[in-house]
């Protein structure tokens, strides 16, 4: 009943970092082991999400960054060029990068390289 009751108690907290008092090498000892070895597991895997999402965080910031601003600066050298230059080829260049921009900001907001 005590290992029953340990058991709701983590499942309705949610608390993964609970751990259950082993009890012997019966059945129910080895049951209590198995459950804290999953817990284990759990807690593991939600701390490796949790340094994959800051890393996803960290690159997505890298990558706004390092692409988007040389980006935005080429864009407007290009439109300000645009009055005294042949408009057409002009045009295309402005056309290409923002092809990259929409190509920057889908990896940003969902992680796909995609126009």
């Amino acid at each position: 009943i005590k290992l029953c009751s340990n058991v709701s108690k983590i499942a309705e907290s949610g608390d993964v970092k609970e751990r259950i008092e082993a009890m012997g090498e019966d059945e129910i000892g080895k049951l209590s082991k198995a459950i804290n070895n999953m817990l284990d597991s759990i807690e593991s895997s939600e701390r490796k999400i949790r340094e994959l999402l800051k890393k996803e965080r960290e690159f997505k910031l890298r990558t706004a960054h390092y692409f988007l601003n040389p980006l935005c600066i080429a864009k407007g050298y290009l439109q300000l060029a645009l009055e005294n230059l042949e408009k057409n080829k002009v045009e295309k260049a402005l056309i290409a990068i923002d092809r990259v921009e929409r190509v920057i900001k889908n990896i940003i907001t969902i992680g796909e390289i995609k126009e």
